[in-house]
């Protein structure tokens, strides 16, 4: 799949997602305990908040990777990059901009929804916060998709990679237990299913649980 295609299929999910969810976090619901369970090909998973000694160890994995990245010639900060693309004629603080207009729309738009009875309007002004919403994930896909080179947006997905492999478990007998043995066995997984998920999951903790 090209990487036009992945963004197309990316900006597909999102806006499915969107249409079934209507601004519910699905994430926040399934949290229980600082936890959340689900179930792949009848097996029994979980990601959780992690111990005091695993946050320690997340600590050192992010300054070994960062310094690892500051020694890379080739590697930029977002700022670097940014002005990069600029003398491109490729503007991503007018993406920002742009983001933040619509938002300010879809905000008027609820505002006018919490206010209105009358069905086919309340239809109309669902499907306008739908179409921004639609809007704005494009615009997010595509300045992702531009940054994400940068030393900062490397090394998120490093550490939140990391966070997963510590803190994925598996039901066995009872009893949950990490699934992978080390972060190279991680890494180097082709269980993408399960990788996927897992890593949605704890984004979502990340963001919730502020961790």
């Amino acid at each position: 799949m090209t990487d036009e295609k992945k963004k197309v299929e990316l900006h597909k999910d999102f806006v499915k997602t969107l249409e079934e969810l209507e601004g519910v976090n699905e994430i926040e619901k399934m949290i229980k305990d600082n936890k959340i369970e689900f179930e792949i090909d009848n097996i029994k998973y979980r990601v959780r908040q992690p111990t005091l000694e695993e946050q320690k160890e997340l600590e050192t994995f992010r300054r070994k990777r960062y310094v690892e990245f500051m020694k890379d010639d080739s590697m930029m900060f977002q700022k670097q990059w940014i002005e990069k693309y600029k003398v491109k004629g490729l503007d991503i603080d007018d993406m920002d901009k742009q983001i933040r207009d619509k938002q300010r729309e879809i905000n008027q738009l609820m505002l006018k929804l919490a206010t209105t009875s009358e069905l086919v309007r309340v239809e109309e002004l669902k499907k306008e916060i739908l179409a921004l919403r639609s809007e704005i994930a494009s615009i997010n896909i595509e300045k992702t998709d531009l940054l994400s080179f940068s030393i900062e947006d490397q090394l998120m997905v490093a550490v939140n990679s990391y966070y997963t492999y510590l803190v994925l478990e598996k039901l066995e007998e009872k009893e949950y237990k990490r699934v992978f043995k080390n972060f190279e066995e991680f890494s180097n997984s082709k269980n993408t299913s399960l990788i996927n998920k897992a890593f949605s999951y704890v984004s979502g903790l990340i963001y919730q649980l502020g961790v």
